[in-house]
């Protein structure tokens, strides 16, 4: 019989999922599996690119701890502030295309004046949003009060001038600025990274979650991210947010807010290895090219070392750690109610890798885990996604075979739905290390009888794939006895 302390544990040890990987590696899961339950995130998505190519991409965990289902490779996740990396890019496409200067004054381009109460006579410049030094501070007793269940609904413009203009219902010289002349100190600040996405919309002419469609989501092929939930046509794969309670991890429901471009984007990991490979390929991905490479270069430069070291154009200079030292190298994390993201690019070795959880703890650990891994393989290589090649992750359908008892003693059983067959073509038993201990052909015309005699008590996942290797449903089993 088993406890109900081995019973807590299964609740609060992630499932592990085999995805289509090029180098799989159980050391490296493990790794990754202990430091997501140390860490309390019940889901997680990781890739990493090496000159041009994806070289490592797994995922684990749960996307939701209600229905216990699986994160995949498709699986969308809150971005939080790795989003504010996509509305920079947004903002220099236009730059690419001479449609403003770092230096000029925002006023120039808002359809309202922003000011420092204290300091009128000193713009607050593009470079001086991109850099956290326009004197901007967010307050945070109004912007909790616009956090709804959704997507926002209150306009990104109508909310940035209710708190930034004069006029504005939510003006407060005290609360909406740092006392400081802007471009002098350095603050984070989210609404202006919001004011950035204004920017673009004023600039482009069209809404701002349009602009990034046309101009980095299509063109990278970015097919299951969006700005809002209604951009996306399945939510049930888009991972909840969580946190964790008593022992167990809580969902929360989506939630939106006005100043969206500084940290609502959603999107699955493989769509952000597209984002990974522009942004190392110094822009292009395929023969679209997203960002000009001296634009790059330019945001993964150094813009204020006398006030902040390290600060970029939004992109800014982490220190990850491998085996042989420590490294610092441009990137952004995020963090959101039940969500941490890192996204980091060493482009002396050509490498980027990202980490995306649904939990609220710090992943910048798994970063080392992949960084360490990113210098050291040299393995096998997968091509991109391409919008003339079909998903290996959105090819993917549920089978919505079952398996019974659970738990399992001595024999179990597995069903596959008819008009299913064709695409099953073997299982594999694997441990909770990821391991593989047996494989058997099964094409899901019959039902499988299994026997668990010789399986010791404990956690294991049977994954259906088919006959190019892919998963189909990854099926939780526990054995007692």
């Amino acid at each position: 019989m088993l406890t109900f302390r081995f019973w807590l544990l299964f609740l609060c040890l992630p499932i592990f999922l085999t995805a289509q990987n090029p180098n799989p590696d159980p050391l490296i899961d493990q790794e990754i599996l202990t430091l997501m339950q140390d860490l309390e995130l019940p889901g997680v998505s990781t890739v990493i690119v090496k000159d041009g190519e994806i070289i490592w991409r797994e995922s684990y965990g749960w996307k939701d701890f209600t229905d216990l289902s699986l994160v995949e490779d498709n699986t969308a996740f809150l971005l939080a502030s790795i989003s504010k990396t996509y509305t920079a890019t947004a903002l220099l496409k236009l730059y690419d295309q001479d449609s403003f200067q770092l230096d000029d004054p925002v006023n120039d381009y808002l359809p309202f004046e922003v000011n420092h109460p204290n300091f009128s006579d000193e713009p607050i410049t593009f470079r001086m949003l991109l850099t956290h030094t326009g004197t901007i501070k967010d307050n945070w007793n109004v912007m909790d009060q616009y956090y709804t269940l959704g997507d926002p609904v209150v306009s990104l413009s109508e909310f940035l001038e209710s708190l930034l203009s004069e006029s504005g219902s939510n003006y407060d010289p005290a609360e909406n600025f740092y006392n400081y002349a802007p471009g002098s100190n350095y603050a984070y600040s989210n609404l202006g990274a919001a004011l950035i996405g204004l920017l673009v919309e004023e600039i482009s002419g069209m809404p701002f979650d349009q602009y990034c469609v046309e101009n980095i989501f299509e063109p990278l092929c970015m097919e299951n991210t969006s700005w809002f939930l209604s951009g996306f046509e399945d939510t049930s794969n888009i991972a909840r947010p969580h946190y964790f309670e008593n022992g167990v991890y809580v969902p929360i429901a989506h939630f939106g807010f006005p100043d969206y471009p500084d940290g609502l984007l959603r999107s699955s990991i493989t769509d952000v290895a597209n984002y990974l490979v522009a942004y190392t390929g110094g822009g292009a991905f395929y023969d679209n090219e997203v960002l000009e490479s001296t634009t790059i270069d330019e945001a993964w430069s150094d813009q204020i070392p006398d006030i902040y070291a390290g600060q970029g154009l939004i992109w800014y200079e982490e220190l990850i750690f491998h085996d042989n030292g420590s490294k610092y190298l441009w990137g952004h994390n995020g963090g959101e109610a039940g969500t941490t993201t890192d996204m980091y690019f060493d482009p002396e070795n050509n490498i980027g890798f990202a980490v995306l959880a649904n939990g609220g703890g710090n992943a910048i650990e798994i970063s080392d885990i992949l960084y360490n891994l990113a210098l050291n393989l040299d393995g096998n290589k997968l091509a991109p996604v391409d919008c003339f090649n079909v998903s290996s992750t959105t090819d993917l359908q549920q089978l919505n075979a079952h398996l019974y008892p659970n738990p399992a003693n001595e024999v179990f059983y597995i069903h596959s739905p008819k008009g299913r067959e064709e695409k099953l073509d073997h299982l594999e038993v694997c441990d909770i290390n990821g391991q593989m201990l047996k494989q058997i052909r099964w094409n899901g015309t019959e039902k499988q009888i299994l026997s668990a005699r010789d399986l010791i008590p404990g956690f294991y996942t049977i994954l259906l794939r088919s006959a190019e290797g892919l998963v189909l449903q990854a099926l939780p089993l526990i054995i007692q006895k």
